[in-house]
């Protein structure tokens, strides 16, 4: 039988049409609803942490980031928020029937924003650096990613898309243990220094996701000392800590005594570290010299072993251990021509994946 030759041609016409979208699967991401595989990379770092007063190199005593729930954004391609999706327990999961809308996938985990509308308005939200003073639970991100097509088969109909989403910390962690020294003491003015705080001044009270620091909390009057313990006011309670009992006494110059514990501070920004001793001083000061208590020794700079100067970055921990200075380092609130250089090992954070452990 032979076949009208405009027949023949509808016929291209509908087989050229139909391999014309199914190429178009792959490039429009724009279609009624897709299938999305997310991952989540957590990175696989390996940190020295706190523990019973001191640190070990032993990979059993790690202070690491845990996340156990992260919360999904599904974003437009102008970033506003179509949907969001949980991961619970896992870092991985497959999610069907999403709007042809989303274009990107961002992630939180480990604090609850409350912004609506953009992911714009997510990163931009501010959270109280207080909350958030356990190692473990230091707030997570990803930043918005394309997602990208998988160019297999559609699973229950949808074409299939996946995104790979790297969470990180815009925090930093300053942990101080190990020993104190006063490697001249006596020798021209304190006989005695006893410990009586630790804590960080001039640290930002609030930040953002993104990294940013607002509302630093700073004690510069020697009449309210540090901490401020005036209510509502004074300095946070989760930015100091009263001294190990008993309190570390220093009287000699070459014997390093104990802190008694460790201290650790989840900060945005570089604040300074403040160690309060309670002084007493020699018989004969010698001139020159002014004895102040309560005397103050800050902190506000990093160093290696080798005398390298350390920035303060995001997503690291930077520890001080046995910690040793001069009488002329010692200072009060109100004069900051005295401020030292601490030594410093410095390693990223840890942030793991919690999987889920089934009972019997």
């Amino acid at each position: 039988m032979k076949l009208n030759k405009f027949f023949m041609l509808g016929l291209a016409g509908l087989a050229f049409a139909a391999c014309s979208n199914e190429d178009e699967v792959g490039n429009d991401l724009s279609q009624n609803s897709k299938t999305i595989t997310v991952k989540i990379e957590t990175g696989g770092y390996t940190t020295r942490a706190s523990g019973n007063g001191a640190w070990t190199d032993g990979a059993n005593n790690q202070s690491q980031i845990t996340v156990n729930t992260v919360t999904l954004y599904l974003l437009d391609k102008d970033g506003a928020i179509v949907d969001t999706k949980t991961l619970e327990n896992k870092s991985s999961d497959t999610f069907h029937g999403v709007s042809g809308t989303v274009t990107k996938i961002a992630a939180v985990a480990n604090c609850q924003p409350t912004a609506s509308g953009t992911w714009a308005n997510v990163v931009a939200e501010t959270f109280d650096v207080a909350d958030y003073q356990t190692a473990e639970n230091a707030p997570v991100y990803a930043e918005a990613v394309d997602i990208t097509y998988k160019n297999t088969d559609t699973q229950d109909g949808y074409p299939m898309y996946e995104a790979t989403l790297q969470l990180a910390t815009k925090m930093s962690r300053i942990e101080l243990s190990g020993n104190l020294q006063c490697t001249n003491l006596a020798e021209s003015a304190y006989k005695t220094l006893t410990l009586e705080y630790v804590g960080i001044n001039g640290a930002n009270t609030k930040f953002t996701l993104k990294g940013t620091g607002s509302e630093p909390h700073s004690v510069t009057s020697n009449l309210t000392g540090f901490p401020d313990l005036t209510p509502d006011t004074g300095t946070p309670t989760a930015f100091y800590d009263a001294a190990a009992t008993p309190a570390p006494v220093l009287n000699d110059k070459n014997t390093p005594v104990a802190l008694g514990t460790s201290y650790g501070y989840s900060v945005c920004g570089m604040p300074e570290l403040l160690l309060r001793f309670n002084s007493e001083p020699v018989d004969d000061v010698k001139e020159g010299y002014i004895i102040y208590d309560p005397a103050y020794l800050k902190i506000t700079g990093f160093k290696t072993a080798d005398g390298n100067v350390v920035a303060m970055e995001s997503g690291k921990i930077y520890q001080i251990t046995d910690l040793e200075f001069t009488e002329e380092d010692i200072t009060t609130l109100e004069k900051d021509k005295i401020c030292i250089t601490a030594t410093v090992r410095v390693a990223p954070w840890d942030i793991v994946a919690v999987e889920p452990s089934y009972g019997e």
